[in-house]
């Protein structure tokens, strides 16, 4: 073999023996595909928003309704004592709450009544007040503080309430049979806390300053008096968030 034909016939053998070389190294495992990449995860409702129902349990502080009594055709007004309404009430709510960011706001209907009332017996009077119930709407707007799982709001609402009242007898005004039931539209403004238990489970703790403005009531004779219920009420309650 001449040394031009060398290179050449190595080059040949080289070609022939690959083949074996890889076939001894066994098959070449295919290139394994490209991972491809988690879909975007869908962020979660709010934790406060949405609609919820719920339950509360009061107790009025006194409120201080000033009683007078004015005699039939007089506009002079006779003070004989004052009505400080308190007492257990309790009632049912449902709402519905909006949230951005860190602020949550929405409205609240509530049913409420119970045994808020007072009486007394003076200077030869009688009065009585006492609540039936109170159809309320308040506005809550308040700030969540997601670390602790709570809000802070604030409360403002207006309510419809219905009394009983009473104011009769005979003293320094004359007499007076003033036996009556009324409604009367009031306001509410307020402060609350929340605090989740759960995904959907919830406890509140609310204070509320309810007045029901000035209504004149009269009896036949034209003996009358200013009815004027308000009262501070402290509230527990539990939302369940549907």
């Amino acid at each position: 073999m001449t040394s031009k034909q060398f290179p050449r016939a190595a080059t040949l053998a080289c070609a022939a023996l690959m083949p074996c070389t890889l076939w001894a190294a066994g098959p070449v495992p295919p290139a394994a595909p490209t991972a491809l990449s988690a879909p975007a995860t869908v962020s979660p409702d709010p934790e406060w928003a949405g609609a919820y129902g719920g339950l509360t349990l009061g107790f009025a502080l006194p409120g201080q309704d000033a009683v007078g009594v004015s005699p039939a055709g007089s506009p002079a007004s006779i003070a004989i004592g004052q009505l400080d309404s308190e007492g257990l009430n309790g009632g049912v709510r449902l709402g519905y709450r909006w949230q951005i960011g860190m602020v949550v706001a929405g409205p609240e209907l509530a049913l409420e009544g119970g045994k808020v009332e007072d009486r007394f017996s003076t200077g030869g009077y009688d009065a009585e007040t006492r609540l039936i119930r109170a159809l309320s709407l308040r506005l809550k707007a308040g700030l969540a503080q997601p670390a602790w799982g709570t809000q802070l709001y604030a409360i403002a609402g207006v309510s419809r309430g219905e009394f009983d009242y009473a104011v009769t007898g005979t003293g320094a005004a004359g007499p007076a049979a003033i036996d009556t039931a009324f409604s009367a539209n009031g306001h509410i403004l307020g402060l609350g806390i929340e605090k989740q238990l759960g995904d959907r489970l919830s406890v509140t703790g609310e204070y509320e300053h309810s007045s029901f403005g000035k209504t004149r009531l009269e009896d036949a004779g034209g003996a009358a008096t200013q009815a004027t219920p308000r009262f501070h009420n402290l509230k527990l309650g539990v939302n369940l968030r549907f």
